[in-house]
C-alpha cells in the first residue's frame, strides 16, 4: 500500500486509548484508512487502522512507515538489519528493505489484542 496524503480526509472519534496521546511533534494519535489488499487478510480495504505515535514498534508489529519523500506504507515490521528497515507485505507475500536514512517515521498500528 502506497499512500501520498498532504492533508486530512476526514475526522473520526479516536479510540479511548489514544485520547490525549501526542508524539514528540505535538501530533495526536490518528487513523489511517486502508485502501488496498496489500495487507489482507490482516487489514482489509475500507478498514480504519488506529496509529499510536509513541509506542515502540517491535518485530512482528504492524506499522505505518513514512519515507523521506512522504510516502506511507502499511506493513509488518520485521526489524532492522544492515542499516535497513525490514518490512513485509502480506498480499502477495513480499519482503522489502528500506535504508534507515530514507525512513522519516515508523508508527505502531494499535492492536486491541496486544495493547488492550
Amino acid at each position: 500500500m502506497l499512500i501520498m496524503i498532504k492533508s486530512s480526509i476526514e475526522y473520526v472519534e479516536r479510540m479511548p486509548k489514544l485520547f490525549g496521546i501526542k508524539d514528540c511533534f505535538g501530533k495526536d494519535g490518528f487513523g489511517l484508512w486502508i485502501h488496498d489488499e496489500s495487507m489482507s487478510p490482516r487489514y482489509e480495504p475500507g478498514e480504519l487502522a488506529y496509529i499510536h505515535p509513541n509506542k515502540p514498534v517491535l518485530a512482528g508489529d504492524y506499522a505505518v512507515v513514512q519515507t523521506d519523500d512522504d510516502e506511507l506504507f502499511v506493513r509488518q515490521y520485521l526489524g532492522r538489519k544492515n542499516g535497513k528497515i525490514q518490512l513485509q507485505q502480506l498480499n502477495p507475500l513480499k519482503t522489502t528493505a528500506i535504508p534507515e536514512g530514507k525512513v522519516k517515521r515508523i508508527h505502531l498500528i494499535h492492536s486491541w489484542t496486544k495493547y488492550p
